[in-house]
């Protein structure tokens, strides 16, 4: 049998009629902003969200936990926001940028890797550094510099997060200072390891299962 679901007559209406308006909408042709070609499952669901927003809103003030909830939806789908690096560009363009972060850090990583091999040891630290930075400048792109810094000074990241920028700032110190291969070599590996706990930091239980393996390790 089919499952339902008793809601107060005034409440449950309104929810309904909002929730078929957006949904209503959202199966129409897209917008201008798509070039008149077929959506994408996430453009439909950013069209939804700013649908469900418009509808939210009905042109006027929003309750606290409407607004709350429609911040986050829109966030996720990529709706501008207060938070959205670029404000003005779509989605689409912001998902390209961070792409393009992402494969510029590759390219000077991999750049590095090459000065390595030729023996320029600084030169691939500050070419391995720069590419971590302009990689994780790209996330901005999405979720906005101002979010992605409160992110990383969350509580349970902060000191991973201060590990991460003091390392890589000993490579570069290290590297322009002219200090030797080994030294710079050192600071290079302690910046991945903090790379790496930093990551798993966003990895719900990632630094503890990391903090098992190395006990494991430890241990063997």
């Amino acid at each position: 049998g089919a499952c339902s679901l008793t809601m107060p007559s005034s409440s449950g209406s309104r929810l309904r009629d909002r929730l078929n308006e957006a949904l209503g909408r959202s199966s129409q042709p897209p917008p201008a902003e798509f070039g008149g070609s077929a959506a994408t499952v996430l453009d439909q669901f950013r069209v939804t969200v700013n649908q469900a927003v418009a509808a939210q809103t009905g042109g006027g003030s929003v309750r606290p936990g409407a607004s709350a909830v429609a911040g986050r939806l829109g966030a996720a789908a990529g709706v501008p926001g207060a938070d959205s690096m670029c404000p003005s560009l779509t989605f689409k363009q912001r998902l390209y940028g961070t792409v393009g972060c992402f494969c510029v850090g590759f390219v000077f990583s991999l750049m590095g890797t090459l000065l390595w091999w030729t023996g320029h040891v600084a030169g691939f630290a500050l070419l391995y550094t720069l590419g971590n930075i302009v990689s994780m400048a790209g996330t901005g792109f999405l979720i906005g510099p101002r979010r992605q810094l409160r992110n990383m000074c969350k509580s349970s990241r902060q000191y991973a997060t201060a590990l991460y920028f003091t390392m890589m700032l000993l490579t570069i110190f290290a590297a322009i200072s002219g200090w030797s291969a080994i030294s710079i070599l050192v600071f290079c590996i302690l910046q991945w390891c903090a790379m790496v706990w930093y990551v798993a930091s966003y990895i719900p239980y990632g630094q503890r299962m990391l903090k098992k393996i190395l006990g494991n390790m430890v241990d063997f």
